[in-house]
């Protein structure tokens, strides 16, 4: 059982501000998939979790980058530097294994010329671009914190409300507290499922914007931070 007051704490911490992490995955020898992601954590530096991806892909057309969001869900063996999952943050002690779920992918396409002057972009300059836009907005990304208490373990759903380029997402990530115990098979069959967000920049688009929505088996990955970490007052 986790303490009240260590509840407490991630819950106040889950409702405070966001950090935007950003990750360029398109050149060189390090090439991963998609080009960028942007992944979504708490600001409190007692996180130490990548939790959730905006995933992002320059194309020619916009059905041209689902292949590279089914490649994001298929690569959770690879053996490279990439993380290529979502987390669900344990509060306790033991390991878990990953796990494998079904996520509705949450996608829009914008013309290229809404980051640039031009009608095409590079993936460099895409990112620069993408980058400075989360600095300047990032404080306007809504977060709460509602807290599910089961025996023998809880769970804290942090909801995350944002809009890009008019697009409002929204989304789920669960923090299950174990405390000593192992996270249980029935804690897992109760945790919310999350929405990954994903933007594909389209050259020489001339159109309004795009929107689909596509499902595919993702890994979970289950990150533990200890429960001492919440017990003492966030560092200034």
């Amino acid at each position: 059982m986790v303490r009240d007051e260590v509840t407490a704490a991630v819950k106040t911490a889950l409702e405070g501000p966001v950090s935007v992490v950003p990750e360029r995955r398109g050149f060189e020898r390090r090439r991963g998939v998609p080009d960028s992601v942007f992944w979504l954590t708490p600001a409190d530096d007692r996180f130490t979790c990548k939790p959730l991806p905006i995933l992002v892909e320059l194309e020619g057309t916009f059905a041209n980058a689902v292949d590279d969001f089914a490649k994001f869900a298929e690569r959770y063996d690879d053996e490279n530097e990439y993380q290529y999952s979502v987390q669900a943050p344990v509060i306790g002690d033991h390991d878990t294994e990953r796990r494998l779920k079904q996520m509705q992918y949450d996608i829009i396409g914008i013309r290229a010329n809404l980051l640039t002057a031009d009608d095409e972009i590079k993936e460099r300059e895409m990112h620069e671009e993408l980058k400075s836009w989360f600095e300047r907005f990032h404080a306007k990304i809504h977060t709460e914190a509602s807290v599910r208490r089961y025996s023998p373990q809880t769970i804290i759903d942090w909801s995350i409300k944002f809009s890009i380029f008019r697009h409002r997402f929204e989304t789920v990530v669960p923090f299950i507290l174990a405390g000593p115990q192992s996270v249980s098979e029935v804690t897992i069959s109760r945790l919310s499922t999350p929405t990954i967000p994903g933007v594909v920049v389209v050259n020489n688009k001339y159109d309004s914007r795009d929107h689909t929505e596509l499902r595919y088996k993702t890994a979970v990955e289950f990150p533990t931070l200890h429960p001492i970490r919440f017990r003492e007052p966030p560092q200034s």
